[in-house]
């Protein structure tokens, strides 16, 4: 609605009570939506060519807690693990409409593994909840010493080798340091296209030498300064 007042020349706009009720509600409506999709989820890539998401190389930790992204659009988070033929790279980001919440085959060469999850931040393990009693994957074997209980605290700022697909680690291995380190961490991701090595850290404590079976992963702990080194063989 437009009011001419007396001066030459000028117009004044007004609303109106009928046209200013409809624009608020319009207004509030768009505020409380906007941000009820989307998700925050961990990004990262333990891939060094990877911009997006960025390269960490703390990414194949076990209780990943490290950077952050916010998508509108995507309502799900998740963990993609590559398989042998493709680096065995392990990669956090966003996703949707996912229907499984396990994927026992993705990836180029269908041998990867991912999982999907649906809270803030959910994508925080290495796909520990898919369960895959169907696998044929060979089992590691190794020589580690038997388990003992540590007698000395686990020192400050802990350094652990990170890797993906890794049976071997050398002079050109990442290597991570932290004082929230607890333990050193070598991970078995088993699914169809063949065992996926993993190392890396985590901030939970757990004792030196143990192995956790978890079906579709085994992972190692120790708690002594790069501790996670072994090499290790499969058997067919």
């Amino acid at each position: 609605l437009h009011i001419t007042n007396h001066t030459p020349g000028q117009t004044t706009s007004l609303l109106t009570d009928s046209t200013m009720r409809p624009l608020l509600i319009f207004l509030l409506f768009a505020a409380t939506t906007t941000g009820v999709r989307g998700r925050k989820c961990y990004s990262c890539s333990t891939n060094p060519s990877y911009v997006l998401p960025p390269y960490d190389p703390k990414c194949g930790d076990d209780d990943y807690e490290g950077n952050v992204a916010d998508n509108q659009i995507y309502t799900q988070c998740r963990i993609d693990i590559e398989g042998p033929e493709t680096g065995g790279y392990v990669n956090r980001g966003h996703s949707k409409d996912a229907v499984a919440m396990c994927d026992y085959a993705s990836g180029f060469y269908n041998d990867g593994l991912s999982c999907y999850c649906e809270e803030k931040k959910c994508n925080i393990g290495l796909c520990q909840q898919c369960l895959n009693d169907t696998t044929t994957t060979p089992v590691p074997t190794t020589t580690k010493a038997p388990v003992t209980i540590p007698t000395t605290p686990v020192p400050q700022d802990l350094s652990c080798y990170s890797c993906s697909n890794c049976g071997e680690v050398d002079e050109d291995t990442t290597v991570i340091q932290d004082s929230e380190y607890s333990s050193c961490t070598t991970t078995f991701i088993l699914h169809l296209g063949g065992t996926v090595v993993i190392r890396g850290a985590s901030t939970s404590s757990h004792v030196d030498g143990a192995c956790i079976d978890e079906d579709n992963a085994i992972t190692c702990y120790c708690s002594t300064a790069l501790c996670n080194k072994d090499p290790y063989t499969f058997l067919e």
